[in-house]
């Protein structure tokens, strides 16, 4: 795993020395420096729903789970059915962390998607 460092103001990729973000200017306390470390792997990017995203990476997560889903339907055609409810489920995961992080990019709440 590779160690980033994320603005919690603006989500926006940092190298490890900067006690500023670049985008937005904020400048890192003791506890805001914690913060902005996280680790980066392939779990957390896709299934997370803390964070914002921007219009390319919504549909990149949108493009690897319509795969996924078109994947587990062969299999579920060739070998069994049952993973069909396994390709639903993750594709359904995807789509709604990706949707509430991109609701984030605009301000608004992730709890917002259940009153659409």
């Amino acid at each position: 795993m590779v160690e980033v460092v994320i603005c919690p103001s603006c989500n926006s990729n940092l190298s490890t020395g900067n006690t500023s973000c670049w985008k937005c200017g904020h400048e890192f306390a003791t506890s805001d420096r914690q913060i902005a470390y996280k680790k980066a792997n392939g779990f957390e990017s896709i299934f997370g729903f803390d964070g914002r995203l921007n219009r390319k990476g919504f549909l990149l997560r949108e493009a690897i789970s319509l795969s996924f889903l078109f994947v587990t339907f062969i299999i579920a055609i060739i070998a069994a059915e049952e993973f069909i409810w396994l390709g639903l489920s993750v594709h359904a995961l995807i789509t709604v962390s990706a949707s509430v992080r991109r609701l984030h990019d605009y301000d608004q709440s992730g709890w917002t998607l259940c009153s659409i």
